[in-house]
Parts: structure tokens; C-alpha cells; sequence
């Protein structure tokens, strides 16, 4: 069934500049959405929903903080020449965001994520082993099942969920 919202999506919790560097930003202002995939962005609303239902106090996610003063701004879309840039990567392709929470640590929200898995359907993958919560929605080899989360890590370490 086609989802329309893969033709057009702003995020209801996300602003643009949360979602990419600082040059991204200034070279492309809200236009930079057109690189981030739409899949990831229905995903990252709809985890945000799941948190809000869980405890609207302790919802909120940071991606990129920089426009607010903070450190973070290669944690969702990454330009190439930037920091942690590389040629596969799925941040590169606007198809992988890096989360953190004040209130939950990573395996707390994989953890939610998993128990919400149906309520994801774009989500494939997630890093183990890192203090934030990385989720993208790369294309998965054929021995996935449909209803499968790829779990991975850097040492290459890979399992279904």
C-alpha cells in the first residue's frame, strides 16, 4: 500500500536545522529536508509519539543541537568534507540519525523500539554497543524477514531481531 507521505514530509517534531550541520543549513536552509529520507523522518516522528505516550515529560530526542548552542550537528545528514562523512554511509544519504535523550539511555529507547516494531515499519537497523541511539532505514539483504530489525556493530557484528 503507498503511503503518501513518502511524496512530502515536514517533521511535526523535528525542525530542519535539527537535522543537519550548521553549513548544510546555511547553504540550503529548509530545502535540506529534499536530502533526508522521508522514511526516516516518519520514523523519527512516530518514535518521539511512542515517547510521548509513554511520558510526555521525557519525550523530547536530541539530534543536532548547534543552532541551539551545542556540540552536536553531524548526528542526522552529513555533507560530504565533513567531519564523519564517509562514502557509504547512510548518514551521508540523509537515511540514518543519531539520537540521544535526557531522560532514557540508548538500550532503553532500543528497547522501546523494539517492543513498538510494528508501529516502525521503515526502521531496519540499529547500532549496538554506542551511547546513543542510531536508527536508519537502509535497504536490508534478502535473508531479512519482513518483520526483522538488523542489529549491528562497529566491529561488524550483525543479528536479526
Amino acid at each position: 500500500m503507498f503511503d503518501p507521505r513518502l511524496r512530502s514530509y515536514k517533521p511535526k517534531y523535528f525542525q530542519t536545522f535539527e537535522l543537519c550541520s550548521r553549513r548544510a543549513y546555511a547553504r540550503r536552509g529548509n530545502k535540506v529536508l529534499t536530502g533526508i529520507d522521508t522514511r526516516l523522518l516518519i520514523t523519527m516522528d512516530t518514535l518521539r509519539e511512542i515517547l510521548m505516550e509513554i511520558d510526555p515529560d521525557k519525550a523530547a530526542l536530541t539530534c543536532c543541537d548547534w543552532y541551539y548552542g551545542g556540540k552536536r550537528q553531524y548526528s542526522c545528514l552529513r555533507l560530504a568534507n565533513e567531519p564523519y562523512s564517509t562514502d557509504f554511509s547512510l548518514h551521508s544519504r540523509g537515511s540514518a540519525a543519531d539520537l540521544i535523550s535526557k531522560h532514557y539511555m540508548a538500550d532503553e529507547l532500543r528497547a522501546i523500539i523494539i517492543k513498538n516494531r510494528d508501529r516502525l515499519p521503515y526502521l531496519t537497523r540499529m547500532e549496538e554497543g554506542v551511547s546513543w541511539l542510531h536508527i536508519d532505514v537502509a535497504n536490508l539483504p534478502e535473508e531479512a524477514s519482513i518483520d526483522e530489525i538488523m542489529m549491528f556493530t562497529k566491529t561488524g557484528e550483525v543479528r536479526y531481531i
